[in-house]
């Protein structure tokens, strides 16, 4: 399957399989409860939700409070990898994924790609 990409104000959304997407926020970017829901968007409209995700944490960037609060209840996402390669990244992403909300997704941390496919693989529904 070609992968389609999605370019959004923060970033851009890959479409590795019909259920998986992977998420790239750009570099120096703020990302705010707005870019938060214009990516909910795109997966409901592009992929088979609920879906899983990697989001590769490869770049410097924050969260406005709204928008953690609105990661947090994203519930067309069941599964959730995150690639980092650094500390401070994978220090962010796991405070944003303690925060109480509606989405109730399996989140897992990774510092290789090829072991957070392999995670996501074994989430995958039926």
């Amino acid at each position: 399957m070609s992968e389609d990409v999605f370019h959004t104000s923060g970033g851009k959304i890959i479409k590795l399989e019909d259920d998986l997407a992977e998420v790239v926020v750009s570099d120096g970017m703020e990302v705010t409860a707005e870019m938060v829901d214009n990516s909910e968007r795109i997966l409901r409209q592009h992929f088979q939700c609920p879906c899983r995700m990697l989001v590769s944490r490869h770049h410097s960037y924050h969260y406005t409070f709204s928008a953690q609060q609105r990661i947090a209840d994203l519930e067309c996402v069941y599964a959730v990898a995150i690639l980092s390669n650094s500390r401070s990244g994978e220090i962010t992403a796991r405070i944003i994924s303690m925060f109480p909300g509606k989405g109730n997704w399996k989140v897992n941390f990774f510092s290789d790609r090829a072991s957070a496919l392999k995670w996501l693989d074994k989430k995958k529904q039926s």
